[in-house]
């Protein structure tokens, strides 16, 4: 079987969530998948960070038309993916993004992290080019052979945002990179939150901010806590290129904003450290299909709170403290127990370790050939 992947999600801006989920497929199949040929499409910046294939993968260039508008450079990325699958002969094509179906009977597997990106999107200037994506992006979850869903949550939700039958989802969850499950030198840690002016105790919140992300809600949590004499902190990290006005309302309070450290983009071993030395991971998202961060940093022994019954309760398992989203009172009294108590913080960090021992290479790689297998032969 020849499978082509769409690896156009990873480029040189940084890491996104889809982007990590990809690279640790790629890894995973260059050094499990012994059967099958595969070529890789990427932006020439991504296919030199990609890991080597041997002598089964073919690494395809796509363009990028720097001069083009986004909306211009989108269109020609499709476009020569389209004709590119029919020339390389591929039998399955892989894609995370949306785009044009190639048709002619090659069967495509779309990975689909959550319903949000399938609902019309809100105005503003970005309006009318995200309602397209969101509509090609339906078009492709409703046309292509068969989905991969990261959770059993997200494959419901998806199932039914766009009506269709569940069974043509796959759950496949993504893995974690084993970077995560080494062990964490203490000193190292001390090095790098001192590096960041990072003071123990802190919460840490994990993501681009946004709406969606619900990081003011961790910041009123945080406000509770300093008013009930806690001494602790909140680290904000991920892609914080862009702030959103309620944040920076929220941190106009002085006191409030002493006791916030903003991490941009941290690489992956300060975040491994940033995760094995807090209190606990704050994630209050209000979507998520999986919520890699939450698999990390149980990885790394660090206490989760998370929304109940939302994908990241799933991941978290036994292992997660759930939260109502706007409820911070909620996560504040979670933090509180967590700060007073050594025993209950060990017990959540040894149940995470436990659980994140779920979300390996191996798991992914299986599960996602199989989906490949199952695309491929109903097209035969």
């Amino acid at each position: 079987m020849r499978v082509g992947i769409d690896a156009t999600c990873i480029d040189d801006s940084g890491p996104t969530g889809t982007g990590r989920y990809l690279s640790s497929l790629l890894y995973g199949l260059s050094i499990l998948d012994t059967r099958n040929d595969r070529v890789i499409y990427g932006f020439e910046g991504s296919l030199k960070a990609l890991p080597p294939g041997g002598e089964r993968v073919v690494y395809r260039r796509v363009p990028m038309l720097r001069a083009l508008g986004p909306a211009a450079r989108e269109v020609s990325r499709q476009l020569f993916l389209r004709r590119q699958v029919y020339a390389d002969r591929i039998d399955v094509l892989h894609c995370t993004l949306e785009g044009l179906l190639p048709g002619r009977g090659v069967p495509v597997v779309f990975t689909c992290f959550d319903a949000a990106r399938l609902r019309p999107g809100s105005g503003g200037m970005d309006g009318v080019r995200n309602r397209l994506r969101t509509r090609l992006r339906n078009a492709m979850a409703q046309q292509a052979h068969r989905l991969i869903a990261l959770t059993n949550h997200a494959k419901n939700d998806i199932a039914s945002t766009i009506g269709i039958e569940p069974a043509r989802i796959a759950v496949v969850p993504p893995a974690v990179d084993i970077m995560f499950f080494e062990s964490c030198d203490e000193s190292r840690i001390a090095r790098t939150l001192d590096r960041l002016s990072i003071r123990r105790p802190y919460l840490l919140f994990v993501g681009e901010t946004g709406r969606q992300k619900n990081e003011t809600v961790a910041l009123e949590a945080l406000y509770r806590l300093i008013r009930g004499g806690h001494d602790v902190s909140l680290v904000l990290a991920g892609n914080l290129e862009i702030v959103p006005f309620r944040l920076q309302k929220a941190l106009s309070d002085s006191e409030l904003a002493a006791r916030v450290v903003m991490c941009h983009r941290p690489d992956d071993l300060t975040l491994r450290d940033l995760y094995a030395g807090a209190l606990a991971l704050t994630f209050p998202s209000f979507a998520e299909g999986f919520g890699l961060p939450v698999a990390e940093a149980m990885a790394c022994g660090c206490p989760c709170v998370v929304v109940r019954d939302s994908a990241p309760a799933e991941v978290a398992g036994e292992a997660g403290l759930t939260v109502d989203p706007e409820n911070p009172g909620q996560i504040a009294d979670v933090a509180a127990r967590l700060l007073e108590s050594y025993d209950l913080r060990d017990r959540f960090s040894q149940a995470a370790r436990r659980r994140a021992q779920m979300f390996t290479v191996e798991a992914m790689v299986r599960g996602t050939l199989a989906v490949y297998e199952e695309a491929f032969e109903s097209t035969r």
